[in-house]
């Protein structure tokens, strides 16, 4: 049985391959901020629409943080679509 910190450490190997796309081409970013049209829970949507509006240096370093509320925001990361299906899924093997 997968455990909550073995998923923690998942999602955060996901961001980290994000965020490396994104330093190659950072108008992946508009792909996060285009997801969050469709992120029904407002809260989220509010806390990540105000997070991808810092600067991007700014931004990757918190992304890769290792605190409580990092861990929590990464849980809802917009960042379907910057990775393709293939790239993903060799996350969960």
């Amino acid at each position: 049985m997968i455990t909550h910190q073995q998923i923690d450490q998942r999602v955060l190997r996901l961001v980290e391959a994000c965020v490396q796309k994104i330093d190659i081409e950072p108008k992946l970013l508009e792909i996060a901020r285009d997801n969050l049209t469709r992120v029904t829970n407002r809260r989220v949507r509010i806390e990540w629409e105000s997070f991808l509006s810092r600067p991007w240096i700014e931004v990757r370093v918190l992304l890769l943080e290792d605190s409580e509320r990092e861990r929590s925001l990464r849980q809802n990361a917009p960042f379907g679509r910057i990775l393709s299906n293939e790239e993903r899924m060799s996350y969960f093997r």
